[in-house]
């Protein structure tokens, strides 16, 4: 997932989300904390370009084969790439 890139043209905006290390590193544990199995990002990247832009680039690995990856008891699966909900 991939904040501070225009969605249509693919050009570098910027990203004012979580403007300190710490503030993305909580994420990870709040996204930890009601997924299952303590699924959570990998890591967090962040990047600053040239004219002082700020680009966010979250991790995320693949759920185990087989276990549905539930988020605050909403639970997903993963087809094509995308996601669905499974009710």
């Amino acid at each position: 997932m991939i904040f501070g890139i225009d969605d249509e043209s693919h050009e570098v905006c910027g990203s004012q989300y979580k403007n300190s290390r710490p503030s993305l590193d909580s994420i990870k544990k709040k996204i930890a904390d009601h997924t299952t199995n303590r699924h959570t990002f990998v890591e967090i990247h962040e990047l600053s370009y040239i004219n002082g832009k700020r680009v966010i680039m979250f991790e995320i690995p693949p759920a185990p084969v087989g276990i549905p990856i539930a988020f605050k008891i909403i639970t997903t699966e993963e087809t094509d790439n995308r996601y669905k909900v499974l009710v």
